[in-house]
């Protein structure tokens, strides 16, 4: 288990304990990716086929195949949205909702989230961390989503949850020359000039655009690549980052009534006097993690910091890693791709037709037999005796005749059609979802439909394990926003109110959410927060995410005025067909006064007339009493 402020050689036991782990995982993946990128033969085999002058052909079946998931993922992309829960309120989920949108749309965040899920397809991990860039504003920075390589990162290899949540340490490696290392870190200057490496984490220039192993580079003896540069110019180093999680006893006092902890650090006493005067609250410890980062190159510590921690402000740092997994299928700590049970149906097409086009070659210049004096010069007659058309001159009496070819081998290409269909059986995936249909007529469509639905529920599981890994950004996100400052209060409120022009919406706007904007700034205790995946796809602004909930909420029949579907829309003229919209209305309501005045001017009409009608009859009555 790691302690506090390891040392060097500690970290690098840990180091080696991971890469010792990640090294069979490595060399299975490093072939699924050659295969993916069509090389699916060995150097070996290669060789020995050269020499016999025989074909080696590849017809790639395993690249449609990764296209098609990948392909279904970035036209079903979905947004991270931030849900309340204990103490949270919804003003401050929606903020963080479009604070992880924006992030995304600034740092290309749907793109990376698409390579982390690529390269779990293809290898069986894919990593994706979250970081601050300060390229475009050196003063707070920018939140990125980044889409890490499984072969430079390395987590605790007795980790047993998905999440990492039980993992100890993660490594991540960067290979870096040492002038770009003595300017991230100009106070390591001196150290960096007496540094010490081993073999392993140091190389040539030259290698690093040579070697196929990202990862296992060994010291050159000086190649035309490092021809006149200086040792501080011809070699990178391998940078190594430990995120390593310690655990502290915080205390917490805990109120029965509205059931809230608050985390405090104040002497015994004075918590004793707090629980005095207030007799619903308790006094409990918990044991809660702490992320610690330690960076550093050979026998030089570059870093040692626990991130984001502000002790004036007594805000804590990360309880997580900033680093999430994505493992396409997981079993008890072991990993598939789905590439993996692919790679021997496509050996056998390969070899089964590379067979057939040797035996086709061979066939096409079988050879002749004859008399050894049947013809004057052999040597002739074996280099264009399969020409077409070629006159051949022979001794008389001699024999001469081509060598019949033997029949082409059925069973090969038997093979190679079945090892097509295996490759269909075992990645479980239908032809119809690629576009390949039964013959016109065949199948019926709502047959076809039902063979779709049914190709994508064999994907179930990858696209279930993709769903969790974007939960667990969307957590990622929501500690880094609350805890690294990248926000500013003004840069939240021009998200949430997200440009509307009138004063009055703005500052209803402000209002509405100014008070939770300042909870996400300066409370670090704002509530709990999940995230869910949401089930629509995604869209380029908060807005537009907005626009397409209201449109939802219109099908099932929620009676939302067709002013408020439009404020939420990006169409074009949408002030002008507000305001026609709202003159419409308006003639509507001055239409519906003015035939409301006109229905009460005829009951006060009929009001009249009965009352006249009335007098009219006691009148009479009267008359005729009075003759009598």
């Amino acid at each position: 288990m790691p302690s506090e402020k390891p040392d060097i050689i500690e970290l690098n036991k840990w180091f080696k304990l991971a890469e010792d782990a990640h090294t069979p995982w490595k060399k299975q993946a490093q072939e699924d990716l050659r295969f993916v990128v069509g090389k699916q033969w060995s150097s070996e085999d290669l060789r020995i086929l050269k020499d016999q002058r025989r074909p080696a052909l590849t017809f790639n079946h395993i690249l449609p195949l990764v296209n098609l998931v990948s392909g279904y993922q970035r036209q079903n992309r979905q947004d991270i949205k931030v849900h309340n829960k204990k103490d949270g309120t919804r003003e401050v989920a929606e903020i963080l909702t479009a604070i992880i949108k924006d992030v995304h749309d600034n740092s290309t965040g749907d793109f990376e989230v698409s390579m982390a899920f690529l390269l779990g397809l293809i290898t069986a991990k894919g990593f994706l961390g979250v970081n601050i860039d300060y390229d475009n504003d050196p003063y707070n920075g920018e939140l990125r989503i980044e889409s890490h390589s499984p072969f430079r990162c390395y987590p605790d290899p007795f980790h047993e949850r998905y999440d990492l949540s039980d993992a100890m340490f993660f490594f991540t490696t960067a290979w870096l020359p040492k002038r770009r290392i003595e300017l991230s870190y100009p106070e390591k200057k001196k150290e960096l000039e007496g540094m010490e490496t081993e073999s392993d984490d140091r190389m040539l220039y030259s290698e690093s655009s040579t070697s196929s192993d990202e990862d296992t580079y060994a010291e050159g003896e000086g190649t035309s690549g490092a021809h006149g540069l200086s040792d501080v110019d011809k070699y990178k180093y391998r940078v190594k980052q430990c995120w390593r999680r310690e655990f502290e006893v915080e205390t917490f006092l805990y109120d029965l009534v509205s059931g809230k902890a608050k985390l405090v650090d104040l002497p015994a006493e004075k918590i004793k006097n707090i629980l005095k005067r207030a007799p619903n609250w308790r006094k409990i410890k918990r044991v809660t993690p702490r992320v610690h980062l330690n960076t550093y190159v050979g026998n030089v510590m570059l870093q040692e910091i626990e991130p984001y921690v502000d002790t004036k402000n007594k805000q804590y740092g990360l309880r997580n890693f900033p680093i999430v997994p994505f493992y396409a299928y997981w079993f008890e700590n072991q990993f598939l791709s789905i590439v993996t049970p692919l790679k021997d149906p496509q050996q056998e097409i390969n070899k089964r037709y590379s067979q057939l086009l040797h035996h086709l070659n061979m066939s096409s210049n079988s050879g002749w037999i004859g008399d050894s004096d049947a013809v004057q010069d052999w040597d002739e007659l074996e280099q264009f005796g399969s020409r077409p058309g070629i006159t051949i001159k022979k001794k008389r009496g001699s024999q001469l005749e081509r060598i019949q070819p033997s029949v082409l081998s059925e069973g090969h290409l038997v093979l190679a059609r079945e090892g097509i269909n295996q490759i269909r059986h075992v990645s479980g995936i239908d032809p119809s979802l690629m576009g390949i249909v039964p013959e016109r007529g065949k199948e019926s469509g709502i047959a076809l439909q039902l063979r779709q639905r049914q190709g994508i529920t064999v994907l179930e599981p990858v696209l279930d394990n993709f769903r969790i890994t974007k939960q667990l950004l969307g957590k990622v996100l929501i500690e880094m926003i609350q805890k690294s400052g990248a926000y500013s209060r003004e840069e939240i409120l021009r998200l949430v109110i997200d440009g509307e022009e009138k004063e009055f919406a703005i500052n209803q706007r402000q209002k509405r959410f100014g008070f939770a904007t300042g909870r996400i700034l300066n409370d670090m205790s704002v509530g709990r927060y999940g995230c869910t995946v949401a089930q629509q796809p995604s869209n380029p602004t908060i807005r537009l995410a907005n626009f397409y909930s209201l449109l939802e909420a219109l099908k099932v029949g929620l009676p939302i005025p067709p002013d408020v579907v439009i404020k939420a829309s990006d169409i074009p003229e949408k002030d002008a067909i507000l305001e026609g919209i709202q003159k419409q209305q308006e003639a509507q309501a001055q239409a519906a006064q003015a035939k409301l005045k006109l229905d009460q001017d005829k009951l006060n009409l009929e009001a009249k007339k009965i009352e006249i009608e009335g007098s009219i009859k006691l009148a009479q009555a009267e008359n005729k009493g009075g003759s009598k």
